[in-house]
């Protein structure tokens, strides 16, 4: 895919990547991800949060800049969304963690500490 993307315009690719979202084509996703502008990316990372694609999701982090990490994190601890949340705790600066950690114990949410514990040790 990698080549492709030397052929298709940039409007080419932005459909593109929305197919591999659709489909769930999580190898397209990544690869993809060298042609996108961040902006893109960012729009891409949301809807896959949004359509619940924690596959095409997880190509895209790496690709998100970080506010949009702490933001998506923030969505994903109130939508109690753990498994992406454990995705993005990885990506999150140890000051933000502990501050989660606190809210996790504070509102009762075991598994969001445990996730934030094992990220912290």
């Amino acid at each position: 895919v990698t080549w492709l993307v030397d052929y298709v315009t940039p409007e080419g690719i932005t459909k593109l990547m929305q197919i591999a979202l659709d489909n769930g084509y999580t190898a397209i996703a990544s690869e993809l991800c060298y042609a996108l502008p961040s902006s893109d990316i960012s729009r891409f990372g949301k809807l896959a949060y949004d359509n619940d694609n924690i596959a095409v999701f997880s190509e895209l982090l790496d690709w998100l800049d970080y506010d949009d990490v702490k933001a998506l994190a923030e969505r994903a601890y109130t939508d109690d969304h753990i498994a992406y949340f454990s995705l993005m705790a990885d990506g999150l600066y140890e000051e933000v963690l502990e501050v989660y950690l606190n809210r996790a114990v504070s509102d009762g949410k075991t598994a969001f500490a445990a996730v934030i514990r094992e990220r912290l040790d």
